[in-house]
């Protein structure tokens, strides 16, 4: 290495000293704020110039058995009727394609579960409200006069796009997870906005937004693991929009998990 690259090196090392320093700050700031987005956002940039992103080890997604072990504890505490051990046995659990799979390494989306989609709604909806009210003696879950009459009329509720067998999902582990990665207050059209923005990005990744039997089994998971995606901050559901008579989106179906 030559005295002028030793010398460039110098100043480079010494922004980005400069730079961890100015964000450190404002994090402080955003903190005592309570400024989620912001603080989201300081933490994300911090990361990127810490480690740069060719440099980071990229994230292993767990084992089909141990998120089959995972799944299948999340059925039986809930009392389905499931083996999904079985499914993987007979070749019924579609699993990602590799290209798929090493977009899922790289993102870190390593909270893996095992959908069932033969369960039914109305069945997953009333077993989640008793496993929370005798857990947490809350019901955690609140259907107002719209969303009563929206559950069965999401695009969703009326034509499933979700495959006829059993498939996996992945999510982030964070505490405040959310499929679509974004700041909280935007509607739902920005969110999936942003989200189509990503499949654009990275189509391998395959982003969807949630649908209620996913966030609901995806909860418990998270439940029984210790955790809530998110505590006093709202997530649209956006596999659960309803379209109006010229098929577009008019509303949505979003969810949220009570702080205690």
């Amino acid at each position: 290495m030559s005295i002028e690259q030793e010398g460039q090196l110098t100043v480079e090392e010494s922004s980005v000293e400069q730079k961890q320093r100015e964000l450190v700050d404002a994090l402080k700031e955003a903190t005592e704020s309570k400024d989620t987005a912001q603080i989201k956002a300081l933490m994300q940039e911090l990361t990127d110039i810490t480690i740069p992103k060719e440099k980071r080890e990229p994230a292993k997604i767990p084992d089909i058995q141990e998120i089959i072990k995972v799944s299948q504890k999340v059925y039986e505490t809930l009392g389905f009727q499931v083996d999904l051990q079985q499914e993987l046995q007979e070749g019924n659990i579609l699993l990602p394609p590799p290209e798929q799979k090493e977009a899922i390494d790289q993102e870190a989306m390593t909270f893996s579960f095992l959908m069932d989609p033969r369960i039914s709604r109305q069945d997953l909806v009333s077993k989640a409200k008793t496993y929370l009210e005798d857990k947490h003696h809350s019901e955690g879950i609140y259907l107002g006069g719209q969303a009563k009459e929206d559950l069965n009329q999401t695009d969703h509720a009326q034509t499933s796009h979700r495959p006829d067998q059993p498939y996996l999902i992945y999510l982030r582990p964070e505490k405040e997870v959310k499929e679509t990665e974004i700041e909280m207050g935007k509607t739902f059209p920005q969110y999936q906005e942003i989200l189509d923005q990503k499949n654009t990005q990275n189509p391998n990744l395959n982003l969807k937004g949630l649908t209620m039997e996913e966030y609901l089994l995806m909860e418990v998971a998270a439940d029984l693991e210790g955790f809530h995606f998110e505590s006093q901050t709202w997530t649209w559901l956006l596999e659960e929009q309803v379209l109006d008579k010229k098929g577009l989106p008019a509303r949505c179906l979003r969810a949220h998990w009570p702080a205690d």
